[in-house]
C-alpha cells in the first residue's frame, strides 16, 4: 500500500491512477489474504506435524500442505510457482521503494546529494545502485553462521516495517486535522475514506503494541537472552537517537495543524489532463490524425494497457 504513495512521482494522471489502484489493493488484499487464510484454514489442522518441519523448501507452507490435502497432484507446484512469484514481487516492490526514499531523502538534503543523481531518463541510479548493493547480504543463507546474521538483519527489518507503519499512521493523523483545522473538505478529494480517522488510529496502536511486545518472551522468567532482546528492541534507541538528532541539528519545530501547508508544490487538477494525441509512453507530435491512422496505434496502446493492469493486479 505504501508503494503507491511513492509511485504518485512516476505515474501519469496519479490523482486518477491512485485513487483506482488503492480499491484494486483493497480487492487484492481481499481475494489473495483474507479469502487464502479462510481456505487454508478450513483445509490444515493446527496440529499437522509438517508445518513445524524445517524443510528448507516450501513443503512447509501451508498453502503447500492445504493443496497436498486436496490431492491434485499439480496444485502444490503451482503454489510453489506462486510463492516465488510472489517473493520476487515483494523483492521488486522494496528495491523501487527503497531507491525511490534514498532519492527523496537526497532531494531534501537529508541524504547525501550524491543519491539525487538521475540518468538523463530521471533513473535514480545512484540510489538504485545502492539499494542493489545490499541485495548481496542474501546470499549468507547459504552458510549455516551467516545466516544467523541474515535471520538478525531479517527480524530488524521486520520491526522496522511496523515502525514505519506507526510513522505513516500518525502522519495520516496530522494531516486529518490539519484539514480539518483549516475547513478543508476532503470528501471533494479524488480519493477519500469515510472511515477516517478510525483506521489510522487503528493501525497506529496495533503497530505500537506489536513493537513493544515483539521481545515479551525474554521478560518471562527463566527466559532472559540478551541477543533475543537486543534483536526486539535495538530499532527503538536507534530512531529515537535519528529523530532527536535531526530536530536538533536541523533546528525544525512540530508544526501546527492550522499551519501546515496544503497548497504549495501542489499541481492543479488540470494538470492531469493528458493530451489524447500524445501516446501512454509520452510519445507524439500533437498533431491532428485521420481515425484510421490513428486506430491501429490506439488498439496497440490498449492491449498494453491491459498487459500492465493485469500484471499490475496479479503481483
Amino acid at each position: 500500500m505504501e508503494g503507491l504513495a511513492m509511485a504518485a512521482a512516476e505515474v501519469q494522471n496519479p490523482r486518477r491512477s491512485l485513487a483506482r489502484a488503492v480499491h484494486g489493493v483493497f480487492y487484492r488484499i481481499l481475494l489473495f489474504y483474507v479469502l487464502g487464510i479462510l481456505v487454508v484454514g478450513m483445509l490444515v489442522p493446527s496440529t499437522d506435524r509438517a508445518l513445524l518441519q524445517s524443510t528448507g523448501t516450501a513443503a512447509s507452507s501451508p498453502f503447500v500442505l492445504a493443496m497436498t490435502r486436496v490431492g491434485v497432484k499439480v496444485l502444490p507446484s503451482v503454489i510453489n510457482a506462486g510463492v516465488l512469484t510472489s517473493a520476487f514481487s515483494a523483492g521488486n516492490s522494496g528495491l523501487y521503494g527503497t531507491s525511490r526514499i534514498l532519492y527523496g531523502l537526497g532531494l531534501r538534503g537529508q541524504a547525501p546529494s550524491i543519491f539525487a543523481k538521475t540518468t538523463k531518463a530521471g533513473l535514480p541510479i545512484v540510489a538504485l545502485s545502492f539499494s542493489t548493493m545490499w541485495i548481496l547480504l542474501s546470499y549468507m543463507a547459504l552458510s549455516e553462521g551467516a545466516s544467523t546474521v541474515l535471520n538478525w538483519l531479517t527480524n530488524l527489518t521486520s520491526i522496522l516495517g511496523f515502525i514505519n507503519w506507526a510513522i505513516i499512521s500518525w502522519t495520516y493523523i496530522r494531516f486529518y486535522h490539519g484539514l480539518k483545522a483549516q475547513g478543508i473538505d476532503r470528501t471533494q478529494f479524488v480519493y477519500w475514506n469515510r472511515w477516517q480517522p478510525f483506521p489510522a488510529y487503528w493501525a497506529l496502536i496495533w503497530s505500537i503494541i506489536i513493537v513493544l511486545f515483539n521481545g515479551w518472551a525474554v521478560f518471562l522468567d527463566g527466559h532472559w537472552n540478551t541477543r533475543d532482546f537486543i534483536i526486539a528492541y535495538i530499532n527503538l534507541p536507534i530512531f529515537a537517537v535519528l529523530f532527536i538528532a535531526y530536530k536538533l541539528v536541523r533546528r525544525t519545530r512540530m508544526v501546527r495543524p492550522g499551519e501546515m501547508d496544503f497548497r504549495s508544490n501542489v499541481p492543479p487538477p488540470d494538470a492531469d489532463m493528458v493530451d489524447a494525441s500524445v501516446g501512454l509512453e509520452g510519445e507524439g507530435d500533437g498533431q491532428e490524425r485521420r481515425p484510421e491512422e490513428t486506430m491501429p496505434a490506439a488498439r496497440g496502446r490498449r492491449w498494453r494497457t491491459v498487459g500492465r493492469r493485469a500484471t499490475v493486479w496479479l503481483f
